[in-house]
């Protein structure tokens, strides 16, 4: 059952994004660097296909079924997350949407009702330790009560000059402390659920210790209880004990380069694997780091093209591969002989 209904997503949102990729003057109002809808939509529900048990079985019994915007099916998906109880949720540039395997129930902003969620540009979902379902806007943090299906808002940096650029979230992560940190286009936050307050760490010129750079693609709990931080120009840890951030690969001379999409310093995804690799999806290709080590490998794809700019990756439970998503398409990385081969999406979902 699981199986059949992610099967139908599938289908679903690439046919509603390849509509929505027509309509290319929107991506203008979007960070280039570290948001790719349509191939974030694909990977993630990839994810979900290969962990069904029940699809082992019927590898060569393939059933689709696609599902139209018109029967509630979410356009322009930007982030997908399973939560707890089994149901999907959806961020899109219409509103948040849940799906309970039956139908779609949309969360829109309604101009009269301030407990409604706060824009329907939405970025990055996530669901804490207790049950919480956090959303990021582009007008800053949401969080969500199921029991009485309002928001509340919480903004990181209202008197910012740009409020636009501080205050668009993209990346939400709960640490192993339960500390919720909340990466933006123009700083670094964490939130404190208590008093509803946000505390910045932005970049600090005349502070090595302090985070490499204010753009925030990702932020990743490691299985070891690490924090680490893609930015624009390089990876960074924290360090707890210092609440000092070290600078493990970076290059700060691009910092100033915000359009350019084909450096391998700017972090759009961290994977880390079973054996505790952690994978960095670029705008300039893969880089496989060993955090053990500390030794960093370099893949490219194509170098002629956009295919090196990687927007997500997931891992095959079946056969330990990665799926690599990118502005170029879909890939399926070989961990052990270093080889990818494209895979169109027409060959996937048939």
């Amino acid at each position: 059952m699981v199986g059949q209904t992610v099967y139908h997503l599938v289908v679903a949102i690439y046919f509603c994004n390849k509509l929505a990729a027509k309509s290319k003057s929107v991506y203008s109002r979007r960070p280039l660097t570290f948001i790719n809808l349509t191939q974030i939509s694909l990977i993630y529900l990839l994810f979900f296909l290969f962990l069904s048990t029940s699809i082992y079985s019927q590898q060569n019994d393939l059933q689709v079924e696609t599902f139209l915007v018109e029967e509630g099916m979410p356009t322009n998906v930007q982030s997908i997350l399973q939560d707890r109880t089994g149901f999907l949720w959806f961020t899109t540039w219409s509103g948040l949407y849940k799906y309970d395997g039956y139908e779609f129930k949309s969360y829109k902003h309604e101009v009269d009702d301030t407990t409604s969620i706060i824009d329907n540009n939405l970025s990055v979902l996530c669901e804490d330790k207790e049950g919480i379902l956090w959303i990021g806007s582009y007008l800053g943090l949401e969080k969500f009560d199921r029991t009485t299906n309002t928001f509340t808002h919480y903004t990181p940096n209202p008197s910012a000059k740009d409020r636009y650029q501080s205050n668009s979230i993209w990346t939400i992560c709960e640490d192993r402390f339960g500390k919720l940190w909340v990466g933006t286009g123009d700083g670094l936050y964490t939130f404190n659920r208590t008093n509803e307050k946000f505390t910045s760490l932005g970049h600090d010129i005349t502070d090595p210790g302090s985070i490499s750079d204010n753009q925030i693609g990702v932020i990743h709990h490691s299985k070891d209880g690490s924090l680490w931080l893609g930015t624009q120009v390089g990876l960074d840890k924290l360090d707890y004990r210092t609440n000092k951030f070290i600078h493990f690969w970076n290059d700060p001379g691009i910092r100033n380069e915000l359009w350019s999409v084909d450096s391998k310093f700017r972090i759009n995804k961290i994977f880390e694997d079973e054996s505790g690799i952690m994978w960095l999806g670029t705008s300039g290709g893969l880089v496989e780091f060993n955090p053990k080590a500390g030794t960093f490998f370099h893949y490219l794809f194509n170098p002629k093209d956009q295919t090196n700019l990687i927007t997500s990756i997931s891992q095959d439970v079946m056969t330990g591969s990665l799926w690599i998503a990118s502005w170029g398409g879909l890939f399926s990385f070989d961990k052990n002989s270093k080889n990818s081969q494209g895979i169109t999406l027409k060959q996937i979902v048939c």
